[in-house]
């Protein structure tokens, strides 16, 4: 089989990444949303030099505006919680829509999409069923069309749920980067008033069987 290739995998680490991605805001108004005070120019860093300035434990992201979108590309995946993600989801989609995808700690791959500061799908690479929410039509059809929920009629070794996570956002979304660009040098702000948390002992844990698994139909969890 032919496995597709996602541009915005390139443009993070493999072993777990969180990418926001918002639509049509001025590219100051996405910093604002964030709660950064005052207008650019911000410094540029690429990912490992803001990690090396910022250190660890520090919610950093670099921003890249290009085209429809923005993206934020968090330097420290992980440090934040779902109900920090999902209110700074909400905060970035008034007025428009934001859609964020993450690979966590424990191999878990996550989508979520936000319209209107209204969380409307969730998608969680755990046990293979569909995104769930008030609207996932357009999560669950993105999926879909990469490969989540198909039958296991073909080859899936290759298969990487935390590429095709990317890829379906991409090419749902209409969400088009240019690596060389992105793995450069970008502004770079911290959003302030959140420290992280210890972590807990449970968020350490890994998935029981953490390599690629083949995508299944939702049929396939009954028998």
């Amino acid at each position: 089989m032919i496995i597709l290739r996602s541009k915005l995998y390139s443009c993070v680490a493999s072993d777990h990444y969180c990418v926001t991605c918002v639509r049509g805001l001025p590219p100051d108004e996405v910093p604002a949303r964030l709660g950064v005070s005052g207008q650019g120019p911000h410094p540029q860093y690429t990912s490992l030099e803001a990690a090396r300035h910022f250190g660890y434990g520090v919610p950093v992201v670099r921003v890249h505006a290009g085209g429809d979108w923005t993206l934020l590309l968090e330097v420290n995946p992980n440090i934040t919680d779902a109900a920090f993600q999902k209110q700074l989801l909400s905060r970035l989609s008034v007025g428009t829509e934001a859609v964020c995808v993450q690979k966590l700690m424990d191999s878990t791959a996550k989508a979520t999409h936000a319209r209107d500061g209204e969380v409307l799908a969730t998608y969680l690479d755990w046990d293979f069923t569909p995104a769930k929410g008030p609207d996932p039509s357009r999560l669950n059809r993105g999926l879909s069309e990469v490969g989540f929920f198909q039958d296991g009629s073909e080859d899936y070794d290759h298969w990487n749920p935390a590429e095709m996570v990317l890829l379906a956002v991409e090419r749902e979304f209409e969400i088009s980067v240019f690596p060389d660009i992105v793995n450069g040098p970008l502004p770079t702000v911290r959003i302030p008033g959140w420290n992280a948390p210890e972590p807990a002992p449970q968020s350490l844990q890994r998935k029981p069987d953490s390599t690629p698994r083949r995508p299944r139909r939702q049929s396939d969890r009954s028998n």
